[in-house]
């Protein structure tokens, strides 16, 4: 539960809106108040991660993630790109929380975790 425009009250009227209704998050868009803290919510509820992709011998960009749902695979990764990067999918390679060194090889059932780099290999 999120309450916008907290600025157009008074405090006393703010601690009585908190209370009774216990929201996530008090913000004023306006005044561009706690946005930084609505993008950290709506990722949280929505349970979504930042995936960055990386091509062979190129390095990482790491300013445009690929969003995903936590838990996804990296077959989930291979869909969401193109219908015959499955099919076609020889190896990932990960950089990263999810692998125990970077640059791991790993297949098409491997967990990701938020942050992680991966590079896909095709045939």
């Amino acid at each position: 539960l999120v309450f916008n425009k907290v600025d157009l009250l008074k405090p006393a009227e703010v601690e009585k809106l908190r209370r009774r209704f216990g929201p996530d998050l008090m913000m004023s868009a306006k005044n561009r108040d706690h946005l930084d803290e609505l993008r950290e919510l709506i990722y949280s509820k929505l349970d979504l991660i930042n995936i960055f992709l990386k091509e062979p011998t190129k390095t990482a960009d790491m300013k445009i993630p690929l969003i995903m749902f936590r838990n996804c695979t990296t077959r989930d990764v291979c869909r969401k790109l193109h219908k015959d990067f499955e099919n076609k999918f020889k190896f990932s390679r990960i950089w990263g929380p999810s692998a125990k060194f970077d640059g791991q090889r790993l297949m098409l059932k491997h967990r990701l975790k938020d942050g992680d780099v991966v590079e896909l290999h095709m045939r």
